[in-house]
């Protein structure tokens, strides 16, 4: 009898991976063999189904069976696959009909009475499925609605092994899931709302603008979440795919919650200085994240969840030697690469930072404070000098006002949500129409040779820039700290309507590029 064949998804990290799933029967030895398991895992994934079958009135074939998982290139686990292990048993033994199961993708776990039970990842398992062509997934009924979200495939919700059993055999219809509309996409923040002062209302819309990353010294927790949500708030809505793309990432995560709808803002992740490496850069990575791993046990960490967004870490210095180095990957790549034992995986991490730190190791308020400016020093280093490069705004919060951000001075009204989110809105435009013959999409993106080659500026203005460093065009640091300026001109002159930048953009943007304490 010739041997039947399903399809499923494996999941590792954010990405899909399609998987054949072949039975063939033979007859007079009820055994199933499953090759492409683990041992452990082929034997508790016989004993599911086995039990569902049972739970649910079906009896077990009276026949050896031998399925088999392929490519053998892609590792996989038990419980997602035993949905399309099952269907490939009953097939093979002609309980329900052949036809139609090569274009349908499978995906669930089997509980022991044979109900679906709700699994992490669906969503990118569902947008794999639609890219290797399948035209119809069965999902448990409790992740259909997050499945609906992917578009170009009809999702069948599944509650239980003897339901799908009645679909495939034409006796009962499945209840099929439409999309659910997106989630609204009102400001999180109204920056008028908050009380920054003018200079810090400034940085948070030229970050909105031009993507660039942020350090501040002083202030508190508070105050640097306001200012992340204020940059969460100033930028546009996701774009239709890059709205999928987070989705799908949280879905890998398991982060959703019951009933997702697409995720239509920048999001914004804020983890505690005690987060380790596993929590930042996913789920069974080392804390080298260079380190090979077993491929199916990685998902997206925190890193991965801010992709496309905001990540704000508060109290930089106190983070882990181990995180604060292993973000320099994901800073200068926007990814994560992770190499395994059968392929290299790559995890989305394109976000902007906003770090912060105290200015100095105690708690204690400013005036009662006795650590040596060489204390202080070492301290505000702990922050590595790479992850410092990539922050073209650096802003230091006096002591007098590092109880939070000054507040707007009386008689200077602030512009509203609408005003300043047009601005930035019509500033990206901007950039995009004039970097869209390049990889580049964002000025905080820019090398300086790039700059200096497509986009010259004049002289007096070149040398406005390095007005601090005269070795800027010898030195490595000083030629570093005057790209900051140009970056941080070119999203001021976009943000004014200027074609360029002049020396007032150069003159606010050294203001907004106080030298960190640490460098």
């Amino acid at each position: 009898m010739p041997h039947v064949r399903t399809r499923s998804i494996v999941l590792a990290g954010t990405q899909g991976y399609p998987i054949d799933v072949e039975a063939d029967p033979h007859h007079n030895d009820p055994r199933l063999t499953i090759i492409g398991l683990p041992n452990d895992q082929a034997q508790q994934t016989t004993d599911r189904i086995r039990t569902a079958m049972f739970n649910s009135g079906i009896p077990w074939p009276n026949q050896k069976l031998t399925v088999g998982l392929f490519p053998t290139t892609i590792p996989k686990t038990g419980p997602q696959l035993d949905l399309p292990i099952a269907t490939a048993i009953l097939a093979a033994a002609d309980v329900i009909p052949r036809d139609g199961l090569a274009e349908r993708a499978l995906i669930g776990e089997l509980d022991s009475d044979g109900r679906l039970r709700p699994g992490r990842g669906v969503l990118t398992a569902v947008l794999a499925a639609t890219d290797a062509g399948m035209t119809r997934v069965a999902v448990p009924a409790a992740n259909a609605t997050e499945a609906a979200l992917a578009s170009d495939i009809t999702v069948d919700a599944v509650p239980d092994l003897a339901a799908l059993i009645r679909y495939l055999r034409g006796q009962e219809q499945p209840t099929t899931i439409r999309p659910s509309p997106a989630a609204p996409t009102d400001l999180p923040v109204n920056p008028a709302h908050v009380p920054l002062g003018r200079r810090y209302r400034l940085a948070a819309e030229i970050a909105a603008a031009g993507g660039h990353h942020l350090l501040l010294t002083g202030g508190t927790p508070t105050a640097a979440r306001m200012l992340a949500e204020t940059v969460a708030g100033l930028r546009p809505p996701l774009t239709g795919q890059e709205s999928l793309e987070v989705t799908a990432i949280h879905s890998a995560a398991g982060s959703l919650p019951p009933r997702p709808t697409l995720i239509s803002r920048p999001p914004l992740l804020a983890p505690h200085h005690t987060t380790t490496a596993a929590a930042l850069f996913g789920t069974g990575i080392g804390a080298d994240i260079g380190i090979s791993t077993s491929l199916a046990r990685i998902r997206p960490g925190i890193a991965s969840q801010a992709h496309h967004g905001l990540l704000l870490l508060t109290d930089g210095p106190e983070l882990p030697h181990g995180v604060l180095q292993g973000l320099e990957q994901p800073l200068a790549l926007g990814h994560i690469r992770i190499p395994t034992p059968t392929i290299t995986l790559t995890l989305p991490a394109d976000f902007q930072l906003i770090v912060t730190s105290r200015p100095c190791p105690c708690r204690v308020g400013a005036s009662d404070c006795a650590c040596a400016p060489s204390a202080r020093h070492r301290y505000l280093a702990r922050i590595p000098a790479q992850m410092r490069a990539h922050c073209d705004l650096r802003l230091t919060i006096p002591h007098s006002q590092s109880g939070g951000m000054p507040s707007r001075p009386n008689g200077c009204p602030q512009e509203s949500t609408t005003v300043v989110a047009a601005r930035v809105a019509q500033a990206r435009e901007a950039m995009a129409a004039r970097l869209r013959r390049t990889p580049w999409r964002r000025n905080a993106q820019l090398p300086r040779p790039i700059l200096e080659r497509f986009w010259p500026l004049p002289t007096t203005v070149v040398r406005a820039a390095q007005r601090t460093r005269p070795d800027a065009n010898t030195n490595d640091a000083g030629q570093a700290e005057a790209t900051r300026i140009l970056r941080i001109a070119w999203t001021l002159a976009d943000l004014a309507g200027l074609d360029r930048p002049g020396i007032d953009q150069v003159d606010l943007a050294h203001e907004l590029n106080s030298v960190h304490p640490g460098s």
